[in-house]
């Protein structure tokens, strides 16, 4: 009876897969569907700051198809910018901005969904969350 020795990689993408990773602030990466962005809490009707996402393909393929959409009941109280390539090599990266600007008071709620080619990761989502103070 022969038996294989070695070490074996047990993985749900291919090898030569793009990898999708984001990144809020850039090197602290965000898990999908779990992490979630809290942009504090601002006047009612101003805007707060913006965070910068950055978006990285960490596999061995071209990441493509970059889109990104909003939803949720308070999606319209978050702005989001394209993200500033639509494909990536491996090993490159881009970048997204989000600004928080509550219409009203109260806790807001919304999630930002990243769309591309990655196998298992797509779409990629962030929670947000923001409070509209008085």
């Amino acid at each position: 009876t022969a038996y294989q020795t070695g070490t074996f990689t047990i993985s749900s993408e291919p090898a030569d897969a793009p990898d999708i990773s984001v990144q809020q602030p850039k090197g602290s990466n965000l898990t999908d569907g779990k992490t979630t962005r809290n942009f504090g809490t601002v006047k009612a009707g101003q805007s707060g700051s913006s965070k910068v996402f950055t978006i990285k393909n960490t596999g061995k393929a071209k990441l493509t198809g970059l889109a990104i959409s909003k939803f949720g009941s308070n999606a319209s109280d978050f702005s989001v910018t394209a993200p500033r390539s639509k494909s990536l090599a491996p090993g490159k990266s881009t970048t997204f901005t989000m600004t928080f600007k509550p219409a009203s008071t109260g806790t807001k709620n919304a999630v930002v969904r990243i769309a591309s080619n990655d196998a298992d990761e797509s779409p990629f989502d962030i929670k947000v969350t923001g409070v509209g103070g008085k």
